[in-house]
């Protein structure tokens, strides 16, 4: 599954990604490693779960998480080209806020 919809992510050069709800960051690490020209960034509210992200990306350079909350995304408007989340989290993006960049929406289609 996620291979399938990693592989539709458009990630050129320079892109800046965010994956909202990246728990222990399994897929924010693949995406940092397919593609080590651009920046990712993990947001999750859990500390624990970020802990954890945080050990298992160790000597991953263009990789960071933050803790926060999907409601109150702790970015200025623009930070983003592609956003990436998981259907639990669709109904709490501020998808009103003003995004300047084009953002891409990836939803695993079997995650229903």
């Amino acid at each position: 599954m996620r291979v399938s919809y990693q592989s539709e992510i458009e990630l050129r050069p320079g892109t800046v990604l965010l994956e909202v709800g990246c728990g222990t960051g399994p897929v924010s690490r693949a995406l940092a490693q397919l593609r080590t020209d651009c920046q990712v960034f993990g947001l999750d509210p859990s500390p624990f779960f970020l802990t954890t992200a945080r050990r298992l990306a160790e000597g991953i350079a263009n990789l960071q998480f933050r803790q926060g909350d999907a409601r109150h995304l702790p970015f200025d408007p623009g930070t983003f080209d592609v956003l990436v989340f998981t259907p639990p989290f669709a109904t709490c993006l501020p998808l009103t806020r003003p995004w300047p960049r084009p953002i891409a929406f990836c939803v695993p289609e079997d995650s229903w």
